[in-house]
């Protein structure tokens, strides 16, 4: 997880005096933001309004995502429900981009709609 600040709220860090962070503090100071990055929130409060989605169209959003993920393999071989990935090509960085890409819509544009 990654949270990019500007240098308004960068000089807010504290510091010891030798230089360093004091950790705790700097914890205190970033409550807030630390709190938002692993409940899954967006950083900067823009939240997507919730969207339902069926099955089919989270299934075809996965599907989508890993074939855009995985790049030229998608365009030699077209991705199926039971399509092996590992044998497909997707190593463990793909797999992290996979995850990252639908973690950052997952709590607001496909969540299930049930009938």
């Amino acid at each position: 997880m990654c949270l990019s600040i500007g240098t308004e709220r960068a000089a807010q860090l504290p510091k010891s005096s030798k230089g360093t962070i004091q950790r705790g503090v700097a914890n205190d100071v970033y409550k807030e933001e630390i709190d938002r990055l692993y409940n899954g929130a967006p950083a900067d409060d823009s939240a997507s309004p919730n969207i339902k989605r069926n099955e089919d169209e989270i299934r075809d959003f996965i599907l989508e995502t890993v074939s855009s993920v995985a790049g030229d393999r998608a365009k030699k071989t077209p991705i199926e429900l039971d399509t092996d990935l590992f044998s497909w090509g997707v190593n463990s960085v793909m797999a992290t981009r996979i995850r990252t890409a639908l973690q950052k819509v997952s709590r607001s544009s496909i969540m299930y709609r049930t009938c």
